[in-house]
Protein backbone atom coordinates (compact mmCIF):
# COMPACT_ATOMS: atom_id res chain seq x y z
CA UNK A 1 0.00 0.00 0.00
CA UNK A 2 1.20 3.05 -1.00
CA UNK A 3 0.87 5.91 1.58
CA UNK A 4 2.36 8.91 0.34
CA UNK A 5 1.46 11.67 -2.61
CA UNK A 6 3.52 13.22 -4.62
CA UNK A 7 3.90 16.81 -7.01
CA UNK A 8 6.72 18.65 -8.35
CA UNK A 9 9.16 16.11 -6.13
CA UNK A 10 7.33 17.51 -3.09
CA UNK A 11 5.99 14.04 -1.01
CA UNK A 12 3.33 14.02 1.59
CA UNK A 13 2.92 11.37 4.00
CA UNK A 14 -1.41 10.46 4.00
CA UNK A 15 -2.95 9.50 7.02
CA UNK A 16 -6.45 8.58 7.54
CA UNK A 17 -8.57 9.39 10.40
CA UNK A 18 -11.48 6.94 10.46
CA UNK A 19 -13.51 9.16 13.05
CA UNK A 20 -13.47 12.26 11.11
CA UNK A 21 -13.86 10.59 7.56
CA UNK A 22 -10.75 11.94 6.28
CA UNK A 23 -7.61 11.47 4.54
CA UNK A 24 -4.32 14.18 5.32
CA UNK A 25 -1.60 14.93 3.82
CA UNK A 26 1.84 16.14 5.51
CA UNK A 27 4.90 17.69 3.80
CA UNK A 28 8.00 15.47 4.60
CA UNK A 29 10.53 16.49 2.47
CA UNK A 30 10.89 20.32 2.80
CA UNK A 31 12.83 21.04 5.85
CA UNK A 32 11.51 24.04 7.43
CA UNK A 33 8.35 23.87 5.78
CA UNK A 34 5.32 22.87 7.74
CA UNK A 35 1.92 21.93 5.72
CA UNK A 36 -1.02 19.29 6.06
CA UNK A 37 -3.97 19.36 3.78
CA UNK A 38 -6.87 17.17 3.87
CA UNK A 39 -9.79 16.29 1.66
CA UNK A 40 -13.20 13.33 2.32
CA UNK A 41 -11.92 11.38 -0.47
CA UNK A 42 -8.40 10.46 -2.36
CA UNK A 43 -9.35 13.37 -5.32
CA UNK A 44 -10.17 15.36 -2.82
CA UNK A 45 -6.38 15.22 -1.43
CA UNK A 46 -4.73 14.88 -4.31
CA UNK A 47 -6.13 18.30 -5.52
CA UNK A 48 -5.68 20.12 -1.73
CA UNK A 49 -1.67 18.85 -1.95
CA UNK A 50 -0.81 19.76 -5.91
CA UNK A 51 -2.66 23.12 -5.59
CA UNK A 52 -0.83 24.47 -2.38
CA UNK A 53 2.01 22.71 -3.80
CA UNK A 54 1.54 24.93 -7.09
CA UNK A 55 1.04 28.04 -5.12
CA UNK A 56 4.10 27.25 -3.04
CA UNK A 57 6.35 26.88 -5.67
CA UNK A 58 5.46 30.04 -8.05
CA UNK A 59 3.57 32.53 -5.84
CA UNK A 60 5.97 32.10 -2.30
CA UNK A 61 9.06 32.66 -5.08
CA UNK A 62 6.82 36.03 -6.60
CA UNK A 63 6.04 37.18 -3.36
CA UNK A 64 9.82 37.65 -2.54
CA UNK A 65 10.01 34.53 -0.15
CA UNK A 66 12.58 31.84 0.03
CA UNK A 67 11.19 28.55 -1.28
CA UNK A 68 12.58 25.20 -0.08
CA UNK A 69 13.16 22.56 -2.54
CA UNK A 70 12.12 19.42 -2.24
CA UNK A 71 15.05 16.74 -0.59
CA UNK A 72 15.11 13.58 -1.24
CA UNK A 73 14.19 11.20 1.27
CA UNK A 74 17.44 8.57 2.85
CA UNK A 75 16.33 5.06 3.42
CA UNK A 76 18.38 2.60 5.04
Amino acid sequence: MVNTISHRGYLGEVTIDIEDNCLYAKLINAPGVFFTCEGETVDELVKAFTSWIDEYATGFGEAGFTVVAPQALVTA
